[in-house]
């Protein structure tokens, strides 16, 4: 009799566990399926890739259309100075003497810079010689200089009154005998590097400047006539990959390329 109690007992737990798993497998089928939203990505910005360059700054830029940037003129002793029809006219009429024409410039870099100008011989003695000067202190007569002569150039010094050479006379056939001819040097620390008529001359020392003038130098009786000056300095900055930026690192500004081109008119 225990037996068949036994029995019936378990096939009712048996009985029991089915309803329950069939309500389950019910209520599972019966429900709304809920729907998992997605976020929507957010879109991936690119910082556009940053690089290191020289920004350009003009310091000074003279194109003798009027006096109002100071140059000397007039006549004293030997020298005689005129700005007329856009040009700065510079005449030495001693045979032996030296002379200069400078002016001061307020550049806040004089680490990184480069002086352009360009001139021509108007007349003169054949052993005469032209060119353009920098870092001249008046009070000891100190200052560098590049000159022209024929299709010659020199790289000299003058320090307390004492002349010196620092690269002597070289020949190279794209200085012009006759016509403009365009002297820019680009001083880099101490590095100096010499171009005429855009044409590389060579590179040599920078050495500290004597004073914060620069102009024009005349050796010997000739005259010459300037049509710009131009100082430009860079400073290192960073900036997007997709500026301008030239073969030697140096971004272009607007001001320099409207410069340029009136340079080349």
């Amino acid at each position: 009799m225990r037996k068949k109690q036994k029995k019936n007992s378990s096939h009712f737990c048996v009985i029991l566990f089915h309803f329950a798993l069939c309500c389950l497998l019910s209520l599972a089928c019966s429900s709304t399926p809920v729907e998992q939203t997605k976020e929507t990505p957010k879109p991936v910005i690119e910082e556009p890739e940053k690089v290191q360059a020289l920004k350009e700054q003009v310091v000074f830029y003279d194109d003798f259309s009027d006096t109002t940037q100071g140059w000397e003129t007039g006549e004293e002793n030997f020298i005689l100075r005129t700005i007329e029809n856009g040009f700065y006219v510079f005449e030495n009429t001693h045979d032996y003497n030296s002379a200069f024409s400078n002016i001061p410039v307020d550049n806040p870099n004089t680490h990184f810079f480069i002086i352009e100008s360009s001139m021509e011989k108007i007349t003169g003695k054949d052993e005469s010689s032209y060119g353009l000067s920098w870092g001249f202190d008046r009070e000891t007569h100190s200052s560098y200089f590049i000159l022209l002569y024929e299709n010659f150039i020199l790289y000299g010094k003058q320090e307390n009154g004492k002349w010196g050479t620092i690269i002597n006379w070289k020949q190279f056939p794209f200085i012009k005998r006759i016509g403009a001819n365009k002297i820019a040097i680009k001083v880099q620390n101490e590095t100096l590097e010499v171009f005429v008529n855009e044409q590389y001359v060579y590179k040599t020392t920078a050495y500290p400047l004597f004073g914060d003038t620069i102009g024009f130098i005349l050796f010997g009786e000739n005259v010459i006539k300037a049509d710009f000056m131009l100082v430009t300095n860079f400073q290192t900055i960073e900036t997007s990959a997709g500026q301008h930026i030239s073969e030697d690192g140096l971004i272009i500004t607007p001001d320099h390329l409207y410069l340029f081109e009136k340079q080349k008119e």
